[in-house]
């Protein structure tokens, strides 16, 4: 199960852009979110954005095993997507800032989900 139900497509910064760049490894923080619950179960989530427009997210629930899922994701202006590496694109585009180190994520559509990631060193 992608807790970010999920999330991410080929993304790139664009030049121009005055958004930060998200490149790098980030940790979920915190998890904003109208359609799903998790309950008392523990999440574990790093995301990974490289710069050639690829990402890794890795992600274990409870205390199972992680999950691995790559693919690569676009930035067009503030606005990320991706594609897994199936082909399957996903569960939403995302609008994204980026302030210090914490990268902030907000699906937009339906579920309005929101995801707070804080950069990993």
């Amino acid at each position: 199960m992608a807790v970010l139900g999920l999330v991410f497509t080929g993304c790139k910064k664009d030049k121009g852009s005055s958004l930060p760049a998200i490149t790098g490894r980030w940790e979920l923080a915190d998890m904003i979110t109208k359609a799903v619950q998790i309950g008392d179960q523990k999440v574990e989530v790093y995301l990974t954005f490289n710069a050639d427009g690829t990402f890794l997210i890795e992600q274990m629930l409870g205390q199972g095993r992680f999950c691995t899922y790559d693919g690569t994701w676009n930035l067009s202006g503030s606005t990320l997507s991706g594609k897994y590496s199936d082909g399957n694109a996903w569960g939403a585009v995302y609008e994204v800032g980026v302030e210090d180190d914490t990268l902030r994520m907000t699906a937009q559509n339906d579920n309005g989900e929101t995801f707070v990631y804080t950069k990993v060193r």
